[in-house]
């Protein structure tokens, strides 16, 4: 009898379950990964270069944005540019590119265009 009134009584509430996760700790205090929203880019130095020489261009941007560059040839060439890869800005939003110019470039103005959160800005590249 003992059986069936355990069995016939009102159910107890059900157990609580804890759950514990092991894994990287991440920091309290986390900066905001920047968006299109407030990405912001300037192009505050250009230095061109001869055919065959070296350009350079320094930005700056949202601190640790993600950039992009792209660079086009004077005669309207859009340049696969190793040196263009995607590169993340500094703490202060400071980046520089650097990169080759070919010797069969045509002297003019080259174009620079940089793309950093979604933030885009352009600049004209001497090349002669």
């Amino acid at each position: 009898m003992g059986l069936l009134a355990a069995a016939c009584s009102p159910a107890a509430p059900a157990p609580t379950a804890t759950v514990t996760t092991t894994g990287p700790r991440v920091p309290a205090q986390q900066s905001a990964i920047p968006t299109a929203d407030n990405a912001r880019v300037r192009i505050v130095a250009v230095q061109g270069a001869s055919p065959g020489g070296r350009a350079s261009a320094t930005l700056e941007t949202t601190p640790e944005a993600l950039c992009r560059a792209q660079y086009t040839e004077p005669q309207g060439l859009v340049m696969n540019v190793p040196e263009l890869s995607t590169q993340i800005a500094d703490e202060d939003g400071k980046s520089t590119y650097t990169w080759s110019i070919r010797a069969e470039s045509r002297t003019g103005p080259g174009r620079l265009r940089v793309n950093c959160n979604g933030a885009e800005a352009t600049a004209d590249v001497p090349i002669g």
